[in-house]
């Protein structure tokens, strides 16, 4: 996916004339996005991240900045000045800055307004200081961090270093949010607390579906979220499963807790195990059951798909030259070249995770020795096509190769 509006694209990381070493080392960088044992380069995730972030933002001050000036103050120079800083990758890695993507391509102002909002908000809970407000396009329960704001139709924000106040009005009404800074990150005096689990340094914070209204998803509405009162034992899986993966599969820890911010609990009901969308960074919805094992395999799938989609803010898998159409064993139907690679890519991870946990001695060895079969005539069949192209990137390549030397 690539951004037009005469922008650097996130491509020009790749120089156009680099030497045959410089495309050797980025070449050899891509392979960290193809699996945990291959060690991602933290420093090169954190540049292209950085990079997309500021040209949509960048394009998308271009375009609604009359409409921004017009509502709030403050906001645009806040904006503005982030983008000469240097830009962390925890901040980045949030659906507040792909939104803003969605925004240019849809061109609805309203849409802008509040996106513009939550990116705001997101940088303030991130560090970065100011005063700002903005009369929302329309009333919304918004976020700072993992807590949730009460309902506004316009906000006035002061952020100093280590403490933070959210006015946020509704009508005639207002209701302010007091922020310190700890030493375990913001607390708040004055609103509802999201439940997260994870490690001490990284978490992952459970969102319920008025949260995701909230965040103009709209990609999971239709899929039965649970109840906004979660019951204890959907927590209670939810740590489980990162119990499991330290004590069974550790190298695949940061590879979920690197990509994965927000969770969007599913009723079982709905049939689909796991999900996420390509521009929505961070954010991924599974069935939470009350086997640990499943869910984890949830994980390990959408962190994947969240790796490739990272990388492919540099560019496409395949070029364009193979039209043919491969069986995918997966979707039980013929796919382009370039879905075969995000089908094998998140399957040969999968098969990578089932062997080490059974590798460790995990408990429940039968149920991984049936998926790891399963997995094996699946991976079996989409890596066919992907031995012998010649039509997939070095970006398409970084990514299948080393699942194919370590899935043999």
């Amino acid at each position: 996916m690539s951004l037009t509006s005469g922008s650097t694209s996130p491509a020009a990381i790749r120089k156009a004339e680099a030497s045959d070493n410089e495309i050797d080392l980025l070449n050899s960088k891509y392979r960290g996005f193809s699996c945990a044992q291959e060690g991602v380069d933290e420093a090169f995730l954190g540049l292209v991240a950085a990079t997309y972030a500021r040209e949509t933002t960048r394009i998308f001050l271009d375009r609604y900045l009359p409409e921004l000036t017009r509502r709030g103050n403050g906001l645009v120079g806040l904006l503005e000045n982030w983008l000469n800083r240097d830009i962390p990758f925890e901040t980045v890695w949030d659906p507040a800055v792909s939104n803003t993507f969605r925004a240019i391509q849809t061109g609805s102002v309203e849409d802008a307004v509040n996106h513009a909002a939550v990116l705001a908000l997101r940088l303030s809970a991130s560090g970065v200081t100011g005063e700002w407000s903005l009369a929302l396009a329309k009333p919304m329960r918004l976020q700072w961090g993992r807590w949730l704001l009460p309902s506004a139709d316009r906000l006035d924000v002061v952020c100093a270093r280590t403490a933070a106040s959210v006015r946020a009005h509704l009508g005639d009404t207002h209701h302010e949010v007091i922020f310190t800074l700890t030493g375990d990150g913001w607390q708040a005096d004055g609103a509802a607390a999201l439940p997260q689990f994870g490690t001490q340094h990284q978490k992952i914070t459970l969102l319920p579906v008025p949260e995701l209204a909230a965040k103009n998803l709209g990609a999971f509405d239709d899929l039965l979220p649970v109840a906004d009162e979660m019951p204890p034992e959907v927590t209670l899986v939810c740590h489980e499963t990162i119990e499991l993966l330290t004590a069974y599969s550790p190298i695949y820890l940061p590879w979920v807790l690197r990509v994965i911010r927000y969770l969007i609990p599913l009723n079982e009901t709905t049939g689909i195990q796991s999900g996420s969308v390509e521009d929505q960074f961070g954010v991924v919805c599974a069935a939470l059951g009350p086997n640990s094992v499943p869910l984890a395999e949830s994980f390990v799938h959408e962190a994947s798909h969240q790796h490739l989609n990272l990388l492919c803010r540099l560019g496409p898998i395949d070029d364009g030259t193979d039209s043919n159409l491969y069986y995918s064993p997966v979707a039980r139907k013929e796919r382009p070249l370039n879905r075969i690679v995000v089908a094998y890519h998140a399957f040969a991870n999968l098969l990578l995770f089932y062997r080490l946990l059974r590798a460790n001695g995990i408990s429940d060895d039968a149920y991984c020795a049936q998926k790891e079969a399963e997995l094996i005539s699946q991976v079996e069949d989409l890596e066919s096509p992907l031995r012998t192209s010649r039509a997939l990137t070095s970006i398409g390549r970084g990514l299948c190769d080393p699942l194919i030397e370590r899935v043999h």
